[in-house]
C-alpha cells in the first residue's frame, strides 16, 4: 500500500515527529551563517549546536550530504537531520533533488527505528509550483522505503508509518497539496510494483500473476475512496499456489485494517488462520459454514455464494453471517443473468443479509437495494477501473442516494 504521506501546517521545529528532515540548499549554510529558516531556527533551540556539527563535519548542503543530531529534548523532534539539496538548478532538476534528498530522509529515518519522518523544505511560492514539490517529495519518501525482500527469510518490516510534509502556517493545507501528495504516494507505489517485476524470477513473472498484482494494487486506493468500515475485501484466486494467497493475504491486511474492512479468503479456512484474516468465502461445493465456523471459531466472518433461493436458505440454516446473491445481471461468462426479481426472492427467503454480485455498477446497484439487498459486491467495475478510487466512490454514492 502506499506509504501514509500528509501535508500539514506549523513551525518545523514545534512538530513532534521521531525525525525531522531539513532539506536545505547548499546556499544556505556559508561561514557559520545558516539561512535556511528552519534549520535557523533549529539551531538556535540546540544553542549553536547545528552550526557548530555543519563546521566540524563540513556540512555545506550539497548534494548527497547529511548532518544527523540528536535533539536532546530542545526541539519537538527526537532526532535532527539535515539534508544536502545541492544548488538551485533550473525547476525540473530542483524536483529531482528534492525527490532524492526525501528519499535519503526516509532511508536514514528507518535506519534510526522511527515511525514518523517530518519533512520542511525550501518551497516555491507559487501554488502550482509548491504542489508539484509536494509530489516530488512524497514520491521520493515512497521510493526511498522501497525494498524487495520477498524471497528474504528474515524481513526487517518498515516502522516508519507517518510521512508528513510541513507546510509553514497555522490554517489548514490546501486541498491541492493534498492530492499532489496522495498523487506522489500512488506514483512510488506504481514505482514499487515496476521495481517488483524487475526483480522478480522470470518464470513466475506469468500473465495472470501480473493481472493479480494490478488488482491487488487497485485494493488501497479503492477502499481509500470509502467511508472507513463500510467494504470488506475477498481475496479469491483459483489458480495461485496456497503460499502466494498466504503473501497476497499478508501484503493486503494493513491496508485492510487501516479502513475497517474485513479481509476474507476464498474457500480456504487455513489460509485465513495462517494470514490472521478476519474469515473465509465459500463457494458451492465447498466446506459449509458450520465446518468452517468449527475451524475458525465463532468471531470468524463468514460468507457464502448463492445462485438459487434454496441456497440462500440453506446458507442461512447453516450458519453464515451473509451470502453473496448471482449473477443479479449479465456477466460474461457467468451464465443466464438471475435479474432483480429473482434477487428480491432471495432476500425474502434468507435470514442473513443478502449482498448483489454480477454486473454491479452505479447504475444497477439502486436497483440491488430497492430488490431488499443490504449491498453490492464487486470485482471488474472497480478494480478493472482506470481510477479505482473514482470508480469505488461513485459506486458507494449510487448506494447512498
Amino acid at each position: 500500500m502506499p506509504l501514509a504521506t500528509q501535508v500539514v501546517s506549523g513551525n518545523p521545529t514545534a512538530h513532534p515527529c521521531d525525525v525531522l528532515a531539513v532539506l536545505v540548499r547548499e546556499s544556505a549554510i556559508d561561514g557559520g551563517k545558516i539561512a535556511d529558516a528552519a534549520l535557523g531556527d533549529a539551531d538556535r533551540a540546540l544553542h549553536g549546536l547545528v552550526g557548530r556539527a555543519a563546521a566540524e563535519e563540513e556540512f555545506k548542503g550539497r548534494d548527497g550530504q547529511t548532518l544527523s543530531l540528536h535533539t536532546h529534548g530542545k526541539l519537538a523532534a527526537a532526532r535532527l537531520l539535515a539534508v544536502g539539496l545541492g544548488k538551485s538548478k533550473d525547476f525540473d532538476r530542483d524536483l529531482e533533488a528534492l525527490r532524492q534528498a526525501a528519499a535519503r530522509a526516509l532511508r536514514a529515518a528507518r535506519a534510526a527505528g522511527a515511525k514518523t519522518l517530518a519533512l520542511s523544505w525550501p518551497r516555491a511560492s507559487l501554488a502550482p509550483a509548491l504542489a508539484l514539490e509536494v509530489q516530488a517529495l512524497a514520491e521520493g519518501a515512497g521510493l526511498g522505503a522501497y525494498r524487495f525482500d520477498r524471497y528474504l527469510r528474515e524481513k526487517k518490516p518498515l516502522k516508519v508509518g507517518r510521512v508528513e510534509l510541513i507546510v509553514q502556517g497555522s490554517g489548514k493545507p490546501a486541498r491541492a497539496l493534498a492530492e499532489a501528495a496522495s498523487l506522489g504516494a500512488r506514483v512510488a507505489q506504481t514505482t514499487g510494483l515496476a521495481r517488483d517485476l524487475v526483480n522478480e524470477p522470470a518464470g513466475r513473472m506469468t500473465p495472470r500473476a501480473l493481472a493479480d498484482a494490478a488488482r491487488a494494487a487497485a485494493v488501497p486506493p479503492a477502499l481509500s475512496a470509502l467511508p472507513a468500515g463500510t467494504a470488506l475485501v475477498q481475496l479469491r484466486d483459483k489458480t495461485c499456489a496456497p503460499r502466494e494467497i498466504l503473501r497476497l493475504a499478508r501484503e493486503l491486511l494493513p491496508a485492510c485494517r487501516a479502513r475497517g474492512a474485513p479481509l476474507l479468503i476464498n474457500d480456504r479456512a487455513d489460509i485465513a488462520l495462517a494470514a490472521g484474516a478476519q474469515g473465509v468465502h465459500l463457494p458451492g461445493g465447498g466446506l459449509t459454514a458450520a465446518e468452517a465456523r468449527a475451524l475458525l471459531g465463532p468471531d470468524a466472518l463468514i460468507g457464502v455464494s448463492c445462485h438459487t433461493v434454496e441456497e440462500v436458505e440453506e446458507g442461512s440454516r447453516t450458519g453464515a453471517d451473509f451470502c453473496v446473491f448471482g449473477p443479479v445481471w449479465d456477466v460474461p461468462g457467468k451464465g443466464r443473468a438471475l435479474g432483480p426479481g429473482v434477487l428480491a426472492a432471495a432476500v425474502r427467503a434468507s435470514a442473513i443479509p443478502v449482498l448483489a454480485l454480477g454486473g454491479v455498477d452505479p447504475h444497477t446497484a439502486p436497483l440491488a437495494r430497492a430488490a431488499g439487498a443490504c449491498g453490492v459486491a464487486c470485482i471488474r467495475s472497480v478494480l478493472d477501473a482506470n481510477e479505482p478510487a473514482a470508480a469505488a466512490r461513485a459506486l458507494w454514492r449510487s448506494l447512498a442516494r
